[in-house]
Parts: structure tokens; sequence; C-alpha cells
């Protein structure tokens, strides 16, 4: 790594490396930019790192200020990293490698953290093209006038930079050799450990964007997202008229409009009776077992959805459509109550409710509420729910059928790749891929362009949002995707793919209903085990069934992994490793669990898996008010599991503090993020009782 001080030192040792690509020249040379940050806070009368020997109500009951200073910048060009400790010169750098005749690409790995900063030197340019998931997390954006794009290598991965390094690549991120908690400036003397660390960061991730170059051929062709890589998949499958044929599917605005709050996600929950109480064979005299169904939404796919567009329907008309096609429904429904301890309608689908009692965010019952629905939820909350009446205000139909038989064999290869390929060791790369892959098929089905309305302006210097009930941003959207060739999938067919999912497991859940403890999407924990041998039956008739109809083998339903185990697309399958002889929820995405070899497991959204350590190996412990955070101790090595929280500086004004050196350095970075350790505080609402929906403008 050679240090620079001024842009004239910076070399660009390649040789030209230009792709044509949609009449475009792109450089194929990777360029790759990185930074590190002290994070200060103001007590004592100085600016500080954070003192973890305080406890948290310090930080929470103070008003502290908390600003951040950059103190080192990595620049890397192929292989070869330049460093600088003034934060500006990145300015220089990028006009100097600009090029109006070729385009350029930088890869950020955290891309919504470092834009924070590089908004102290973008201001002068114009920045287009900005995709961003929300504000102040783009993914990728263009500057006009340097022919350059930045990129998020977060976003394509969706793994940590250690991580996709072990994934992708021969070379490790440097762990442990650069400790945060520092109050680092430009001045500091960084040791040569330190400076490996950082040098590291910009290797790891060079090498990255290497392995997908090669599969990409360029740089330029590398999708920015996960998802992208999927598209590009299908697009090579099919041909012009799939596509037109898909555009030609975009619902208009009112019926998109249904299907987004028609559109609910993957069933979540414990069931309540059991909420906060620790499950022992003991007490309920068995083992908690684990079943997982077999790639869920993949083979979801492989059943009929709709092909067609929405049409509105007459209520008598519903009997003669319901064979042939699927139905969306506005309905009331008035004086309803859940006649099983698991709660299907979860409060926030209703557009409108009165006197509703819910169980963690599900509705146990309520004197009325309004909702769009697809007719399979239609039926099971019919099925789950004593109703005094119901009124149906709309009915839409459309065609069911079944995916286009290429999408369908694309399908079946990635599964058959997923479930061969497992726990080979040479092979392990290659199995993450289709993985990858096959579950990237499901974020395709469910993309919801209305989401993306976060734009950059170029006046402000800031985010700027659409509002979603923007009609003509709607219509705008709508129409964009009338025209993309990013357009595979109708968005119903996506909107169905998840009910599918849901009935399949409500409909096991409530079967059993007493001894299922929890759920999520794809797997039922439960008291003793669940027979499903004749559930499994029914999937495969289904699955040969469609291979019959479209030509296919039905052979390609099974796959036989590396240690003979034969498994079917669809089918539920026990997971003996997580057989548990403790278990407690507290909710969705709140659980812990021993398992038989006595080790204890934590599952909390937002809460690193190793944070069980805070239990202290008893899950008595895992309790309406538990905490997760940081040790309290100054002791480098003890904060691994600790939970950051981000705060961002928009305006930070110029400060002095002194470095670890002694070094007192005036910070005038007008941009920032600071990180701060904070705890988690573990918690369940209990039988909550609402009054009516309220509405925030």
């Amino acid at each position: 790594m050679i240090e620079i001080t001024n842009v004239s030192q910076l070399t660009d040792v390649t040789k030209p490396d230009i792709y044509q690509y949609k009449n475009i020249k792109h450089s194929n040379t990777i360029y790759t930019y990185d930074i590190e940050v002290s994070s200060l806070f103001h007590y004592s009368g100085k600016w500080q790192v954070f003192d973890y020997t305080k406890p948290f109500e310090f930080w929470s009951d103070n008003v502290i200020d908390k600003r951040s200073c950059v103190y080192i910048s990595m620049f890397g060009i192929n292989d070869n990293v330049y460093y600088f400790r003034t934060f500006s010169l990145i300015k220089d750098i990028l006009e100097k490698i600009s090029n109006p005749k070729i385009k350029k690409y930088i890869y950020i790995f955290n891309l919504s953290y470092e834009y924070q900063f590089l908004r102290m030197v973008l201001s002068d340019y114009t920045i287009t093209d900005m995709i961003a998931s929300a504000p102040r997390k783009p993914i990728s954006f263009y500057i006009k006038e340097l022919n350059i794009e930045f990129r998020c290598a977060y976003k394509l991965t969706m793994l940590s930079l250690a991580r996709a390094g072990e994934k992708y690549t021969d070379v490790k991120k440097a762990t442990g050799d650069l400790y945060y908690n520092k109050a680092r400036s430009p001045l500091t003397k960084l040791t040569p450990q330190e400076l490996y660390y950082c040098e590291m960061d910009i290797i790891v991730l060079y090498y990255i964007i290497v392995h997908f170059r090669k599969e990409y051929k360029s740089v330029a062709r590398i999708p920015l997202t996960q998802t992208g890589e999927i598209r590009r998949d299908i697009k090579q499958r099919v041909d012009y008229y799939y596509i037109k044929k898909q555009q030609s599917l975009v619902s208009d605005v009112k019926i998109r409009e249904n299907e987004i709050q028609a559109f609910s996600g993957g069933l979540t929950h414990g069931n309540y009776i059991y909420t906060g109480h620790v499950l022992t064979p003991d007490k309920y005299g068995d083992y908690i077992y684990s079943s997982d169904l077999d790639s869920a939404y993949p083979s979801q796919c492989l059943n009929e959805l709709p092909i067609d567009k929405w049409h509105l329907i007459d209520e008598s008309e519903i009997k003669n459509y319901k064979l042939t096609h699927c139905l969306m429904y506005v309905v009331n429904f008035y004086n309803i109550e859940s006649k099983y301890y698991n709660h299907y309608i979860a409060i926030s689908k209703c557009i409108d409710y009165k006197k509703a009692y819910v169980d963690n965010g599900r509705v146990v019952k309520c004197g009325y509420c309004q909702m769009v629905l697809t007719d399979i939820d239609f039926e099971l909350i019919k099925q789950s729910y004593n109703i005094q009446d119901i009124e149906i205000l709309e009915v839409y139909a459309n065609k069911r059928g079944y995916l286009d038989k290429r999408i369908i064999n694309y399908i079946l290869d990635l599964w058959h790749d997923k479930s061969t390929l497992k726990g080979i060791e040479k092979d392990y790369d290659y199995f993450m891929k289709q993985k990858g892959r096959l579950n990237g098929i499901y974020g395709c089905m469910v993309t919801n362009v209305l989401k993306q309305n976060t734009l950059w302006n170029n006046k402000t210097h800031d985010w700027e949002i659409i509002h979603k009930t923007d009609e003509q941003f709607i219509i705008n959207k709508l129409n964009e995707s009338k025209n993309s060739y990013s357009t595979l999938f109708p968005y119903s067919a996506g909107l169905y793919l998840v009910a599918r999912n849901r009935r399949v497991l409500w409909e096991n859940i409530i079967k059993h209903d007493v001894d299922v403890v929890y759920y999520d999407t794809d797997s039922i924990k439960s008291i003793g085990k669940i027979d499903y041998t004749e559930f499994n039956k029914k999937v495969y008739s289904e699955h040969v069934k469609m291979c019959n109809k479209l030509g296919i083998n039905p052979d390609r339903l099974k796959a036989v992994d590396s240690f003979g185990n034969v498994h079917n697309i669809g089918f539920f399958e026990q997971e003996e490793k997580n057989t548990a002889k403790e278990f407690c929820t507290l909710g969705a995405k709140k659980y812990c669990y021993r398992t038989l070899d006595n080790k204890l497991h934590l599952t909390v959204s937002g809460v690193k898996k190793s944070s069980v350590t805070d239990l202290h190996d008893n899950i008595y412990n895992f309790k309406d008010g538990a905490i997760f955070g940081y040790n309290q101790t100054n002791e480098e090595d003890k904060h691994e599991n600790e939970k950051l929280t981000h705060y961002y500086n928009d305006e930070q004004e110029p400060f002095d503090f002194v470095d670890i050196d002694g070094n007192t350095y005036h910070c005038t970075d007008t941009h920032g993020v600071i990180l701060q350790p904070t705890i988690y505080s573990l918690g369940y609402t209990d039988l909550l009782e609402l009054a009516e929906k309220e509405y925030i403008c």
C-alpha cells in the first residue's frame, strides 16, 4: 500500500482495458474506495471515544453531542492500493481518473455509509441515475461531469465483507487488527498492522469484483444487485415475445394499489399461549421439533399462478370463476373472533378497523375490519375465524396457469444444483451461487417498483422522497415497467406465490394448533413431531400434474445429496439437528432454544446470534426486559456482539479533539456518520385492545 499526499503521486499502472457495451466505451479496470472514521462524543468537557464502562443510561439520559472524523482513505486501482490522510484528496483523484469518452466504475463495499462523507466533495457535480432503496441508502449513482459511476458491493453480495471474501475469493479480510474505538485523526501514526487491515479491505473488495467481472465479461455488465443477476439469467432463457407479454400484464393504478394492499409476506409468529414460557419435555411431554419446507417459494412457482390481467367481475359470477381464475377481494368483516390459539390476520394489513384485540400484531377478534385479499387469504380467514357478517365490495378475476416452461426448468435446474451439491466442499462456491439464484427468483417476482421513490436533488444536495400515493408518480412508474426489459413476471404472480405458501404453512399450523409453538415463513416448531406424509404426497401429486401438462420429466422433482439423502422440492422435512429440549419465544423473530447437544441458540432480529452469551447459558434469562448489549469494559476484545446505532450529521460543525498520539486536530468535516454502541431490550406485547385505526397525515 502506497501513501500519497497529492494527486500527482497517483499512478494508474494498468494498461487501458476497454469494453464496448451498449455503444459506450467502458473501463474494465476495477476501482475501489474505502475510508476509516473515528466516532467521538462530547462528555466530561472534551471530545472522547465511547466509554464502555458507563451504563447505557449515561448515554441515553444525557444530551451528548456527536462528531465523526475521517482519518484515512484508501483508493484501489485493480490490486494497487493507495492511501491518503486528507479526505478531500478523493475529489482530485476522481478528476484525474475521469475520461469523458470512457465510463469508469468505482466500487464501495457499503456505499450507504461512505456516501454520507462523499457528499462533502460531490456538491460541485451533477449526480444522476441515483438508485436508492431508501434515503441514505444508495445502490448506485452517476457523476455526469466525470463520467464515473459508483456502485455498492454489499447490495451485490448481501454479505459482510469478510463473508463475501470467503465466498468469492481466496483472500481473507483482516479482522481484529483495527480497533475502532480509538480517537484517531489524520495526524495519528498508524501501525503496520492497522495499515494492513485498511489495505486488505480494498484487496478483498477488488477480488470480489474480479470474480463477478470474470463471470460477466466486463465490469459494466455486472448487475447492481443479487436480483439483477437473476434477471440476466432469465433474460437469456426467454425471448422478446415473452418479455413483451409480461410488459402487457402490468396493472393500472387502481389494480396495483389493490395488489400492494393484498400483498403480505411470510407468516411469522408464536403461539400466544406459550409466549414467555420455557417449554421442556418435563412440562409439556415432548421435545420441540423443527420442520422446514424444502425451497418453499421456488416450490410454489411450480403451481398455478395468475397469468393474465385482473378484471372486475360481479359478485354473482364468483362461483363460475373459482375453478379457472384467481380472485382478489375488497371486503369488510364484522364481529370476527379467532377459532385457534394461532392467529392469521395481521392488523397492519387492515385498511380500517374498530375494536380490535391484537396478539403481537395478529388479530384475535375485531368488531370490524376492511381488507384487500387474495381468494387464498379470504378462504383461510373464513376457516380460522367465527364471522358474523361479510360484505364483499369488489371482486377481481385473473386467469390461472403455470409459469413459462423455460422458467420452471430454470427453477428446477437451480434447485437440483442446490440439493445435490450441498456438503461438497470443492463445489461450495457454486452451491452458494445456485442457492442465491434460486432464492432470488422470489425477489424478481415481488419487486414493487413503487418503492423506488427515493431521489437525489442536485439543487438542495439532499434526499427527496416522492410520496407513494402520488398518482402521477405511480403512473410514471407503471409506464416504465410497461417498457422495461426487467419486467419478467406480473406482480400478481409474486402476490399469489406468497399467498400459496402462507396456505401451506397455515393449514399445517391449525391442524396441530395446540402443539405448534412457533412458525416462520417456511418452518414450524412443535411439541412432538408432526407427520407430514399425507401433505408431502399431495405436493408431489400437484407437481407431477404440472410436469405432465408441460412435458417435464417428473424425476426432476427429486434430488439426491452427497450423503445419499433424497430431497423433494416443496416437502416438509424434519430438522433433527434443531430438536430442542428447551424452547422459549417472545413473538416473531424472538426465540431461544437449547439443542440436544446442550448448546443454547438465539434468534432475535437485529441481534447477533453470538449474543446468546449474554444469557449466561440460562434460557430462563430470555424474558421480557432481558438486555443484549455491550460489555461494560474498555478491553478491546470484549465487544464482538455489540449492536451499533448510526447517527447522521448533515451540518457538522468544526471541532478540536486530541487523538491517541496527543495531537490536537481541528476537524472540518461537514458530513459524517457516528457509530454508537447500544443495547437491545427484549420485550413482548400482551393482548392489546385497539379502538380504531389511527391515521397519521
